[in-house]
């Protein structure tokens, strides 16, 4: 290993020191040490289910029973961390935030590698690591959402896709076998993150377009397929056989379009109002009456009533639907302060909101001149980026939404930097 490559080493090891420097300090100064209990909502009330009773339930309230809320996979991890080891005890919440922190910072190394094969230059990708390991406007997210929520975990798996895309498109084909291995890595990712899978989906689907012969199309589209049945259908069953119903996915669909679609989100009143009062209307965990109609009739049967409620509203007011769905993919890309409030963090909510929006506003600026120059492959994490905020803008957007985009725009943002204010050492691809 020549200088060069030992000093970016160098560099690596010492951002994340101060990566993990910086998120524990955080958790003392906020939370006073490192081994209490801190929840996350339904992923967090779903683990601690598992690791009393071995059942996925109980996502809005104690008793509640079997549930469909989430995808099962994350939960199920800290549930059995809980269960091996007291959850009254330190044990088990140091191992879940070495869990949590070893995601995201393994999410943030594979989204740099994605921009090292596209090319981006080597201040870039110097710049942008900075920007992810000692910026950190997801502090909640990084070092406790994600000990249950799948966010970290489905930025690795996207961030892991992106680079196999890479390989496979600059080489026009498959390599013997590796159709396996991709229709393994995709299924899991759409296990893992759902939206993540219809996202990333789209990138397959257009290397497989244009870069594939029909015949490797086809193979890597039946395995896909065989793959996903394999991952879904032991879910599927199992919500046949607990709720009544084979939920493919979540339950929980027609509750966020609720929340996210209705008249009073229209009006000029304080957003954060309307959001929680809307919550205190039809979310189970936030309204006894809610919780009263998900005991009597289960939660997929109120789910899919809210859905119905929420359509033929959208059906009857498309103007306000499309007015709601740009005003939440606007929130996405610059989010405003009151969303910052979940994870029970009330600190710096306009600094971290603001941050996140430069960033991401210029990472979008950035993405657009690049695509205009015609950079190569840039176009996969456009796909990305455009297919995650397109879906999630349908709903009310929250930070671990945001999360899903910001690593790539962080460094799209540095690239634009590096190119504005010094010259880089790569060229355009």
């Amino acid at each position: 290993m020549n200088e060069p490559e030992h000093a970016e080493r160098r560099f690596l090891v010492w951002l994340v020191a101060g990566f993990l420097l910086i998120r524990l300090a955080w958790l003392y100064a906020v939370h006073g040490g490192l081994d209490g209990f801190l929840e996350a909502s339904e992923a967090t009330r779903v683990a601690l289910s598992i690791a009393q009773n071995g059942l996925a339930g109980d996502a809005y309230h104690a008793g509640q029973g079997a549930t469909a809320h989430l995808m099962p996979l994350n939960p199920a991890i800290a549930g059995g961390v809980l269960r091996l080891f007291d959850p009254a005890g330190s044990a088990a919440h140091l191992i879940l935030l070495a869990w949590s922190l070893a995601q995201v910072l393994c999410g943030y190394l594979l989204v740099r590698a994605v921009f090292a094969r596209l090319g981006a230059d080597p201040r870039a990708l110097r710049w942008g690591s900075v920007l992810l390991l000692l910026g950190a406007p997801f502090m909640p997210q990084e070092t406790v959402d994600f000990r249950y929520w799948e966010g970290a975990s489905a930025l690795c798996l996207v961030a892991a896709n992106l680079l196999v895309m890479i390989e496979v498109a600059e080489r026009r084909g498959l390599k013997r076998g590796e159709w396996i291995a991709i229709a393994a890595l995709f299924a899991l990712t759409c296990f893992v993150s759902p939206p993540a899978g219809v996202a990333i989906g789209a990138c397959w689907a257009i290397v497989a377009l244009r870069r594939l012969s029909l015949r490797q199309s086809a193979l890597l589209a039946g395995g896909t397929l065989g793959a996903l049945v394999l991952a879904f259908a032991p879910w599927a069953l199992r919500n046949a056989a607990m709720l009544g119903e084979p939920v493919l996915t979540r339950s929980n669909f027609g509750l966020e379009l609720a929340i996210a679609n209705h008249s009073a989100a229209l009006t000029d009143r304080d957003p954060a109002s309307v959001f929680h009062e809307r919550l205190s209307q039809v979310h189970p965990a936030a309204s006894a009456a809610a919780r009263t109609q998900v005991q009597a009739h289960g939660e997929v049967a109120y789910s899919r009533q809210l859905a119905s409620t929420a359509k033929a509203w959208i059906a009857a007011n498309p103007g306000g639907f499309a007015r709601l769905w740009l005003g939440h993919a606007g929130e996405m890309i610059a989010p405003r302060a009151w969303q910052m409030y979940f994870t029970g963090w009330e600190g710096a909510r306009s600094l971290r909101a603001g941050m996140i929006s430069l960033v991401q506003l210029l990472g979008i600026a950035a993405l657009v001149l690049a695509l205009a120059a015609g950079r190569r492959r840039y176009w996969l994490p456009a796909i990305y980026i455009g297919v995650t905020v397109a879906l999630y803008a349908i709903f009310q957007p929250m930070p671990r939404y945001s999360f899903a985009i910001y690593p790539f725009l962080a460094f799209l943002a540095a690239e634009r930097a590096a190119r504005l204010f010094g010259r880089g050492g790569a060229q355009p691809g």
